[in-house]
């Protein structure tokens, strides 16, 4: 993906408690599309349809996760587990979010 780098710091997603830095490099290329509760904004290629990560505004700091499929060293994370986050309440879905989510930063060149 040309469009986007990303620091160290059934999908699998990896949060880490250093930073998570999702930087832009072509705008006309990034897809930012919500779901239904509209808390997050999923970052997609425009050109390839890959699934970057997830970023979010959030009052204490933007939070973060990486889809670890995009990386070339993927094979060094353990296996995916799966997880069901239907049930949760919007309040019970941020304070997850809070807990295990990386402290992020969405920078466009």
């Amino acid at each position: 993906m040309q469009f986007l780098s990303y620091a160290r710091h059934p999908q699998r997603e990896r949060s880490r408690r250093h930073a998570l830095i999702f930087r832009v490099t072509d705008r006309e290329a990034l897809v930012r599309y919500r779901f239904g509760l509209k808390l997050s904004d999923f970052l997609i290629c425009a050109r390839c349809g890959s699934y970057v990560g997830v970023y979010m505004d959030d009052p204490g700091g933007a939070l973060g996760v990486l889809n670890l499929n995009v990386l070339k060293d993927r094979s060094r994370f353990s296996a995916p587990t799966s997880m069901d986050y239907e049930g949760e309440s919007v309040t019970e879905r941020l304070q997850r979010r809070r807990q295990r989510w990386t402290p992020a930063r969405l920078e466009f060149a």
